[in-house]
């Protein structure tokens, strides 16, 4: 099976064909089905997904540089806070 991988805060995250998250810094063995990968955006103002997810499994290299957007638990977030003084973004995105 197919797994993209992303690279960001330092973390490894795993997604699968169906969107679904897991990895990570709790090392999630399974995805829950509760937890999407919905895309990127380009800006941190921006207030929708630019790439999304069926895009992005076409062309990895789209997420590079972007900021995360996730559901969990039916609820739409973009990934912020603070890391190494830096917004959190996106460091590499390939498949595995």
């Amino acid at each position: 099976m197919k797994i993209l991988i992303i690279l960001i805060r330092g973390n490894y995250y795993k997604i699968n064909c169906k969107g679904e998250i897991f990895g990570g810094e709790h090392d999630l063995t399974e995805p829950s089905g509760d937890w999407l990968f919905l895309g990127t955006s380009t800006h941190h103002m921006n207030n929708r997904v630019i790439h999304s997810f069926h895009e992005i499994w076409k062309n990895p290299s789209l997420a590079v540089k972007g900021y995360m957007w996730d559901k969990d638990h039916g609820t739409t977030r973009t990934w912020s806070g603070l890391y190494y003084g830096q917004l959190p973004r996106i460091e590499a995105c390939y498949f595995e």
